[in-house]
C-alpha cells in the first residue's frame, strides 16, 4: 500500500528528516506567513502556494490556486501582495506563479465551480472573447443568473456539472428559465463536464460559431 508524501518547510532543520517526509528549508518565515490548524503551526494558503509554485507543474499549481480561490481561502489580490512580497531574484518559481495570476481567464473574479473557471480557461487560450461572467437577467419580476453572457448578442451559456440536476426542483426550474430565455430571443448554450474535458476545441469553436452567427446576422446590437 502505497503512502502519500508528506512535505514540510521549516525555518532550521534538526537531525534527519522522518521517513516518508521531504523537508523544505525556508530562510524567510516571518510571523505574518504563519498560522495555526489543530495547533500545529502552519503557513498560510498563499504562502503554501507560492511555496507550492518551487516544486509543482503549471497545470498542478494552477489547480491548487483555483481550489483555494473556490473554497474562499484567499482572493486574488491577496495572493498578489503574497507574491510580491515573497518575491524575489532567483527564487524559484515566483515567474511561474505570477505567469499563472496575470493569464486567470476570470480575472479577480471567483468562480463556484472549477467548471466554469476550466470554461473561461478554455475560452482565453483559444483567442476566443470573454464573455461577461454571472450576468443577471430579470424576467416576469425575477431576477435570473446566466452563468456566462453575451448580452449585447442574447447569447447565454451554462454550465452543466455532474450535480445540476440532484434536485426534481432544481431540474424543473432550470428549464423554465431556459424556456424564458429562448422565448426572449436569447440563444442558449450548454456544456458539461465532459465537454470541457474531453472537447475544448469543440466547446471553444462552438461558441466562436455562436458569436459569428449572431454578429453576421445583425442580431440583438
Amino acid at each position: 500500500m502505497e503512502r502519500d508524501i508528506l512535505e514540510i518547510s521549516v525555518p532550521r532543520p534538526k537531525g534527519p528528516a522522518p521517513a516518508g517526509v521531504i523537508r523544505h528549508r525556508v530562510r524567510d518565515l516571518s510571523p505574518e506567513w504563519v498560522t495555526e490548524r489543530n495547533g500545529i503551526p502552519v503557513t498560510t494558503i498563499e504562502r503554501t502556494l507560492v511555496d507550492l509554485s518551487a516544486v509543482a507543474g503549471p497545470v498542478a499549481l494552477e489547480r491548487a490556486i483555483e481550489e483555494a480561490l473556490l473554497l474562499k481561502l484567499t482572493t486574488v489580490p491577496e495572493l498578489w501582495l503574497a507574491l510580491e512580497r515573497l518575491a524575489k531574484r532567483g527564487r524559484t518559481g515566483v515567474r511561474q506563479f505570477r505567469a499563472i495570476l496575470a493569464a486567470r481567464a476570470l480575472g479577480d473574479d471567483v468562480p463556484e465551480s472549477m467548471l466554469e473557471s476550466i470554461f473561461a480557461t478554455i475560452l482565453a487560450r483559444s483567442a476566443v472573447p470573454l464573455p461577461v461572467f454571472q450576468h443577471r437577467v430579470r424576467f416576469g419580476g425575477r431576477w435570473r443568473r446566466l452563468d456566462f453572457a453575451y448580452p449585447d448578442l442574447k447569447i447565454a451559456i451554462e454550465i452543466d456539472g455532474y450535480s445540476i440536476h440532484s434536485r426534481r426542483e432544481v431540474f424543473l426550474d432550470d428549464r423554465r428559465r431556459q424556456n424564458e430565455l429562448e422565448l426572449a430571443g436569447w440563444l442558449v448554450l450548454r456544456f458539461t463536464f465532459h465537454d470541457l474535458r474531453a472537447h475544448p476545441e469543440r466547446v471553444a469553436s462552438q461558441v466562436r460559431t455562436a458569436l459569428q452567427h449572431r454578429s453576421v446576422h445583425g442580431e440583438f446590437r
